[in-house]
């Protein structure tokens, strides 16, 4: 919007310096374009840049009378502030730009001090008019009123401050809140003798725990719509071998054609890469050799994940069996994810490979999740 305002003003300065040169024989009907154009309009004359005209809309928006600053070295007599409140040199003008710099479109951003001492801002242009062979004869300024469209932009810029802040503070307390949750289930865990209902409860607070990591990484650490996989996997994938205490697998981590997924879809599938991983540590690297291999390749909008461990493989009559609870959890997050999965199991090892299609962070993303 700001760019095409900016198309606008630039549009209505060609024409006034077009009518400057067109009508210069034509003194009452260059006099009526100059009062009734919607902008401030000052005439300088080259190249001593002594000002000769303006029109009424300087004295209504300044408070004041035009100038007629008698040469370029003169200008500072307009008061003008920078937006760090620095007062605006003479020479940052436009007219003095055109006139000792050669500047065809000069342009500046201003705030003007009224006549009342009040304060306004005022995007100034600058054009050069010359003659029919080309030479500068002189120069036309237009001052176009901005003051309500900088405010719009301030509040705007407020707001968004205000929301990054609301933003960050309810992260902060959901991140405190799942460590309470951890704790409560830590203190739980301490006082079960039963080793199968204690096992369960640690169970629950590593997966309490892998969202508390989970939610540091992607929206403490200032993520908000679109994460890499590639370094969020590391970091998870490393934390699980360590925590695990599994210092003798070999681990192999491979990744291609720059993996990205919105925020929404990183959330699930790093959770389903816990139960994979956490499954391949616990059953299937028993080898004395254990390597654990994840990549993730995206292409033609979907990301493949594949896992892979070396170890003894999954016996018969345990795919026979009703699925636990992991393979529900694991079922339940790919179809979250809108994605399938491929399990293959022989005495070489098991695989499961993630298929997730790559979806934008959209509003109506936001508004079905």
């Amino acid at each position: 919007m700001f760019a095409f305002n900016i198309a606008v003003d630039i549009a209505i300065v060609e024409v006034a310096t077009r009518a400057v040169h067109g009508l210069a024989a034509k003194q009452a009907q260059l006099n009526t374009i100059i009062e009734t154009v919607p902008l401030g309009l000052v005439m300088a004359e080259f190249p001593s840049g002594k000002i000769v005209g303006g029109n009424r809309y300087i004295e209504e928006k300044f408070g004041h009378p035009v100038m007629y600053s008698p040469d370029i070295h003169s200008y500072g007599e307009w008061i003008f502030f920078h937006e760090d409140g620095s007062r605006v040199d003479g020479h940052e003008f436009p007219l003095a730009a055109m006139m000792l710099r050669g500047e065809d479109s000069p342009s500046i951003e201003v705030q003007y001090q009224r006549g009342n001492g009040s304060k306004g801002w005022t995007r100034i242009l600058g054009r050069p008019v010359r003659d029919d062979g080309g030479n500068i004869t002189g120069g036309v300024v237009a001052f176009i009123d901005i003051d309500e469209q900088r405010k719009s932009q301030a509040a705007l810029e407020a707001a968004l401050r205000s929301k990054e802040l609301l933003f960050y503070e309810v992260n902060h307390r959901v991140k405190n809140s799942l460590h309470l949750v951890n704790s409560f289930l830590l203190l739980e865990a301490s006082k079960i003798s039963d080793s199968v209902s204690r096992s369960a409860v640690m169970a629950a607070r590593t997966k309490v725990d892998l969202i508390a990591r989970l939610h540091q990484i992607l929206y403490i650490n200032g993520i908000h719509d679109s994460v890499n996989l590639k370094s969020v996997l590391e970091e998870i994938v490393h934390d699980l071998v360590f925590s695990a205490g599994r210092s003798d697998v070999n681990l192999e981590l491979g990744f291609s054609g720059d993996p990205m997924l919105n925020i929404r879809q990183a959330s699930p599938l790093v959770l389903a890469v816990n139960e994979i991983i956490t499954n391949s540590l616990k059953y299937g690297l028993s080898s004395k050799q254990p390597k654990l291999t994840v990549s993730a390749i995206a292409s033609n909008g979907e990301v493949t994940l594949a896992i892979r461990d070396n170890g003894p493989g999954i016996s018969v009559a345990t795919t026979e069996k009703e699925p636990g609870l992991g393979s529900q959890i694991l079922e339940g997050l790919v179809a979250q994810m809108r994605g399938k999965s491929v399990h293959q199991s022989d005495s070489s090892g098991t695989s499961i490979v993630l298929t997730i299609p790559i979806k934008p962070y959209s509003s109506e993303m936001r508004m079905n999740s």
